[in-house]
């Protein structure tokens, strides 16, 4: 027998459409540690979780050469796959 543990208001039933008091509806999410089986919880959020507010580039990457395993020399990452299909 699973066990249930309730906080606030909840729905009767999982995944039905839950509407918050001024109609708008609530976000659902499934929290689990292994994916759709095993414990999980079932949480509803008054915003999306995944609600992004912006995108903005954080700083350039500048790629560095690397020593080669097999030579000891210095190749790029590029290099290195020019290599192997060759």
């Amino acid at each position: 027998m699973p066990m249930y543990h309730q906080l606030g208001q909840v729905p009767t039933k999982r995944h039905l459409v839950f509407r918050r008091p001024d109609g708008a509806l609530y976000a659902e999410e499934l929290i689990g540690n292994k994916g759709f089986e095993g414990p999980s919880s079932l949480v509803y959020h008054v915003h999306q979780p995944t609600h992004v507010k912006s995108v903005r580039p954080m700083r350039e990457l500048n790629w560095s050469r690397t020593p080669s395993a097999s030579s000891g020399t210095a190749t790029s990452a590029r290099t290195s796959s020019r290599r192997v299909a060759a």
